[in-house]
């Protein structure tokens, strides 16, 4: 038996492991992750006085999570509801670079939406196709650390999990099985960033009208983000450091 043999063989085995784990176990843990988490966010936005940070960043968060609802159904979204929703779905269908309107980072310059395209074992049924746009969209589309609106969109997700012990569960889970799978991400995470809102002791929408505080915790993000990410491009467009 050649090396070569053995390594088609072992790839041939691990791609098939993979598959069955996604299809059987990780896409409904994922997809009622992002259910609940919706749920969560919604409930603080219906709370958020008008016109305040944390009605647009509860938003902007329901934003996120309805989009990757909306790709993990493949079902499309009203645009007369919300514009930004239905355009955000209709970009990541069609996998075609481009712009966006809803990461402050791509908004003038090019997003790849083209890794929504399923490949590989993602192309075999449909259950597959959805799986791999929705997750997709969770781990890739950014929260920038140099746009305020989405580092407080993070901190209000950040609030979300931390008082739901079941959502917290659920994310620890899959950030357990991915990170095995795949290798543990470059950027910042939402468990990082609930470790930094712990240490101001602050309620939600107190550290969101705090600037020192909200100033101190950007500061702190960076430093982790500084030290942790391998990956940069040579010349940087959009922010230095990104929460996903």
């Amino acid at each position: 038996m050649t090396t070569d043999l053995f390594l088609q063989l072992y790839h041939l085995y691990f791609d098939s492991m993979l598959k069955e784990l996604e299809m059987y176990q990780i896409y409904a843990l994922m997809t009622d992750y992002n259910y609940g988490m919706l749920k969560a966010v919604k409930k603080i936005y219906q709370q958020a006085e008008q016109g305040t940070a944390l009605e647009r960043a509860s938003a902007h968060s329901i934003r996120f999570f309805t989009i990757a609802d909306c790709l993990f159904r493949n079902s499309t979204f009203d645009a007369d509801t919300d514009p930004l929703i239905a355009e955000e779905v209709e970009k990541a269908k069609n996998a075609q670079n481009g712009p966006s309107n809803f990461m402050a980072d791509y908004q003038d310059i090019t997003f790849p939406y083209s890794l929504f395209r399923p490949r590989g074992h993602y192309t075999r049924n449909h259950v597959l196709q959805e799986y791999f746009r929705g997750m997709m969209w969770l781990q890739t589309v950014p929260f920038g650390m140099r746009h305020d609106d989405e580092v407080n969109a993070a901190v209000v997700i950040a609030y979300a999990m931390m008082n739901n012990p079941e959502l917290q569960g659920m994310y620890d889970k899959l950030d357990q099985l991915l990170t095995y799978l795949m290798g543990k991400p470059d950027n910042l995470s939402i468990p990082q960033v609930i470790t930094e809102v712990k240490k101001t002791g602050k309620p939600m929408e107190e550290l969101l009208n705090d600037k020192q505080a909200m100033s101190q915790l950007k500061k702190n993000l960076e430093e982790i983000g500084n030290k942790q990410t391998r990956i940069r491009p040579k010349f940087e467009k959009t922010s230095h450091n990104k929460i996903t």
